[in-house]
């Protein structure tokens, strides 16, 4: 080990690589060495002391290793911080309470202070962190993602999540309004209610195929979101909250309006069924794409989704329930899929703008033995748009046909 205080005040010192054979920096280490620049810690690094590397102020970014497994109060004053990779978010793994807060490492006070940043509170007692106003990337590699771990880190644009953590808690981003990025890691496999609220810059987001829970309001005030990438739709693939709206803070489907104004792409990629009014009075979005392990649409699924331009409904569903996607009243195009064998009354009611069907079955015959709800003309709109049928080359005789192009867009031949 190196011990206390050995480059105390150091004032010139730039450039520090410590060797393999180290095991701990000590309290103080390089503490007032106001002209470090860089420092490599390595793999045989178990422990960073108090005040390790305090008023550091030409520290940009530091890679702590994933061997450490204490972190003391080491970064105060390290005010031009801009990037930081953790390998736990806290002191240790271990940690509770207050030591569970992103911003510990940085010092905390429990009186008001307007050099720091609210984020925790215990009984009466309130602690605020020290937080540089420059840091604005954070990459965690392991560990917990706790309840409100990042609370009101306003500063922070890019946030990274390793592949080792598996949950993100209540509230863990709350507040994060300068947050333009996240990368969730593949590990995760449950976000905590309201973990992201108010991140009013993020502008898209990809929750990976491993997550199983989604919490209520996860997502609630993501103002800017334009676009979200799901497993599922819902709080989980087996919940009855099995509505869009849930994770943006709807009571009900008839809350999905909840959802931001701002989002236009929804792009589900795991699940075998889109429920029941599941994206019922969505009427921001523009496009949804369905992932081909979908096998059942529930009635009203689409209802109202009067945005929505066009979609692909996945090989292997067989029916459509009554007003599937009634009232959507721009949408012009759709993939319909040879496997479906029954559409349910007003399944495409009031459906106005609908001019292109493109089946993927390949002649009249077999869209002849799809059964159809008729009654009082409830599926005219989709009977009397253009039809075309699928053909992987081009045909030799004349008719309405179509083809995936290279970009797994409908076109005709």
């Amino acid at each position: 080990s190196i011990g206390d205080c050995l480059f105390y005040g150091c004032s010139r010192l730039t450039d520090v690589v410590i060797g393999n054979g180290i095991t701990s920096i000590n309290d103080d280490m390089f503490s007032e060495c106001g002209s470090l620049k860089s420092i490599t810690i390595p793999d045989s690094v178990t422990s960073i002391g108090d005040r390790a590397f305090r008023n550091c102020t030409s520290l940009k970014s530091i890679v702590i290793p994933e061997s450490v497994t204490r972190i003391g109060v080491a970064f105060y004053g390290c005010n031009n911080l801009t990037e930081i990779t953790l390998p736990f978010v806290g002191t240790s793994k271990t940690a509770t309470g207050y030591y569970t807060m992103f911003g510990v490492i940085f010092d905390y006070t429990t009186t008001s202070d307007t050099n720091a940043t609210y984020q925790y509170t215990s009984g009466s007692t309130k602690y605020y962190y020290y937080i540089p106003a420059s840091l604005k990337k954070v990459t965690v590699l392991g560990g917990t993602i706790g309840n409100s771990a990042f609370y009101n880190c306003t500063g922070l644009t890019n946030v990274v999540i390793g592949d080792c953590i598996t949950s993100i808690g209540e509230k863990a981003f709350y507040y994060c309004t300068g947050l333009t990025n996240v990368a969730i890691g593949n590990g995760v496999t449950k976000i905590g209610e309201r973990a992201f609220y108010n991140c009013n810059a993020l502008t898209s987001v990809v929750v990976p195929n491993n997550v199983e829970s989604i919490g209520y309001a996860a997502f609630q005030n993501c103002s800017s979101l334009a676009e979200i990438t799901l497993p599922f739709v819902g709080a989980s693939r087996t919940s009855n909250e099995d509505y869009f709206g849930y994770i943006f803070s709807a009571s009900s489907y008839s809350n999905n309006s909840y959802t931001p104004k701002s989002l236009k792409t929804v792009i589900v990629t795991d699940t075998s069924t889109i429920g029941e009014y599941a994206f019922y009075n969505c009427s921001y979005i523009t496009s949804i794409t369905l992932p081909g392990s979908v096998n059942y649409i529930g009635k009203s699924a689409f209802r109202y989704c009067n945005s929505l331009k066009s979609i692909a409904i996945p090989e292997g569903v067989t029916y459509l329930g009554e007003y599937t996607f009634a009232n959507c009243t721009a949408l012009t195009s759709i993939i319909i899929p040879k496997s479906l064998s029954e559409i349910g009354g007003y399944a495409f009611g009031s459906c106005s703008s609908l001019s292109n069907v493109y089946y993927t079955g390949s002649s009249s015959y077999a869209w002849g033995k799809i059964w159809m709800d008729e009654y009082q003309g409830s599926n005219n709109l989709l009977k009397n748009a253009t039809r075309y049928y699928y053909r992987e080359s081009q045909p030799t005789t004349s008719g309405n046909y179509w083809h995936y192009d290279e970009n797994g867009n409908p076109v005709v031949w």
